[in-house]
């Protein structure tokens, strides 16, 4: 019985992760803004860093939005000038924007990450400690139980208000 549930679940994991390729070629196709090929300008958009940074992402350029990314260099064929390009995550209020000058008959690379390491490995360890506590169905003895809860939830409140915070400016911008 557990054979055939993970026979099932690596089918829909590949159903699933074929619709998405099919779904980012087609819009990836979409993307060239110039029809002139030999004389191409543009920017390849390339993701660097943690989980965050790898979902998949609106590409907005000029407030337009062109595409998805999904943790894969991206090349938008564009005109030469300056253009406005934000990265908006799929929850809908992080977002950053950064001009990028297109230069004529040439690629602009620009890599964005996130800004959330730390918070990544400090959710990783508190995460680690919880379903710890949960699969031993372990209370953690006095008062280094009480200690853990009130440590756990106000890094929960700091991560929230610093998140909340830097919205509009959550990825990191490189150009080059």
């Amino acid at each position: 019985m557990n054979s055939r549930h993970a026979v099932i679940a690596q089918h829909l994991r590949r159903t699933t992760a074929a619709l998405a390729q099919r779904y980012l070629r087609h819009h990836i196709r979409k993307i060239t803004m110039n029809n002139n090929i030999a004389e191409q300008s543009g920017v390849i958009l390339s993701v660097r860093g943690s989980l965050m940074a790898r979902i998949p992402h609106y590409i907005l350029i000029d407030g337009r939005m062109v595409g998805i990314a999904k943790g894969r260099d991206i090349v938008i064929m564009m005109p030469p000038g300056n253009h406005a390009i934000t990265i908006r995550s799929m929850y809908k209020f992080l977002e950053s924007t950064t001009d990028v000058e297109v230069p004529d008959n040439g690629l602009r690379r620009v890599i964005y990450s996130d800004r959330d390491r730390l918070w990544n490995w400090i959710f990783n360890i508190d995460l680690l400690v919880w379903l710890l506590k949960t699969i031993f169905a372990a209370d953690i003895p006095s008062p280094w139980g009480l200690i853990y809860e009130i440590v756990s939830d106000t890094i929960l409140v700091a991560w929230i208000v610093r998140t909340w915070l830097i919205r509009k400016h959550f990825f990191n911008f490189t150009t080059a």
